[in-house]
């Protein structure tokens, strides 16, 4: 009897340990899955930072490479055999019309002394006057040269003649161009206006360019061989829709883009588009047609995939509180 009463006190006791031992694995297993949830939320939801289509007109420019040139370049000629007596300009010296530049006397006046200075003029010399306005380019012969009638002696540029020769592919070569208004962005970064003229009849054969000469609206500040941009409009785009380029993503060969759009259960859609023009910050979305309203992932989306689950923490660039 005895011993029948410590074999079921036994059991009991076995019975008390194999249920203690199983509500300490549920236990267990419980806080486990309950961590392991946990992680799993947290590892889902990435913080990015949201903004919005923004709709405008948009004036789109192409820009092409030009380069400054003086289209008249006079020549300052001799007009008798002898030596140079007197030299008056220098090299980038401004001159004006009918302005002397030099003057010449023959070999034979200069050995016999006949050129004595009577009354303000010098005998049997002659003086070479500028017939247009200009600066000297070149100066070629100083005082004492001994020059023939014909030779060389300074070459000058007319500033009006400035002009822009711009390169324009033959492609893009449209006759309509011509008497075209247009922008020329120096090196500087200073801008003048100025106006598309006729094409030079010879292309670039290397470069398959067609050249037209601009005429700038000032000439001041400009020197020949500068190389500037010309800066044409090509078309305006009317209530169009833009996005940054950084909320934009494409493949390694650039035939497919698409964005990410967050919808009311912060769940990050993959959405294709069909791009068009870019700028230096903004990219043209032409479909689909996106709302004003819909909010675009601009940073945190790379690697996300389709219909994660994020959190927004910036929007517009404020702080979502």
């Amino acid at each position: 009897m005895a011993s029948n009463q410590n074999k079921q006190q036994g059991s009991f006791k076995q019975l008390n340990i194999i249920l203690l031992a199983v509500i300490v694995l549920m236990g267990f297993y419980g806080c486990k899955q309950t961590v392991a949830d946990g992680e799993t939320e947290t590892l889902v939801r990435s913080d990015v930072s949201i903004t919005h289509p923004i709709g405008k007109d948009v004036a789109i420019y192409n820009d092409y490479q030009g380069v400054t040139q003086f289209t008249q370049h006079l020549q300052i000629r001799a007009q008798a055999t002898g030596i140079v007596l007197k030299n008056f300009v220098l090299t980038g010296a401004k001159i004006n019309a009918k302005q002397s530049l030099f003057v010449i006397i023959s070999r034979e006046a200069a050995l016999i002394h006949s050129s004595t200075k009577i009354g303000g003029e010098y005998q049997m010399a002659d003086t070479v006057f500028s017939f247009s306005s200009g600066v000297i380019d070149q100066v070629l012969v100083q005082q004492g040269d001994f020059v023939q009638e014909g030779d060389l002696l300074a070459t000058v540029v007319s500033e009006t003649s400035m002009r822009i020769v711009v390169s324009i592919p033959l492609e893009e070569n449209n006759s309509n161009i011509r008497n075209t208004d247009c922008d020329i962005v120096l090196p500087n970064g200073n801008v003048i206006s100025g106006l598309i003229g006729a094409p030079l009849p010879i292309a670039n054969s290397s470069e398959q360019t067609s050249q037209y000469l601009v005429k700038p609206e000032s000439a001041l500040g400009l020197t020949e061989n500068m190389h500037v941009k010309v800066r044409v409009k090509s078309r305006n785009i009317l209530n169009g829709v833009f996005v940054p380029r950084t909320s934009v993503y494409s493949n390694e060969e650039l035939t497919r883009f698409w964005l990410l759009k967050v919808n009311a259960d912060s769940m990050a859609l993959k959405v294709s588009v069909v791009v068009g023009e870019v700028s230096d910050s903004l990219i043209e979305i032409i479909e689909p047609t996106l709302n004003l309203s819909d909010n675009i992932i601009l940073k945190g989306g790379y690697g996300l995939r389709d219909s994660a689950l994020v959190n927004i923490i910036y929007s517009n660039g404020y702080e979502k509180k």
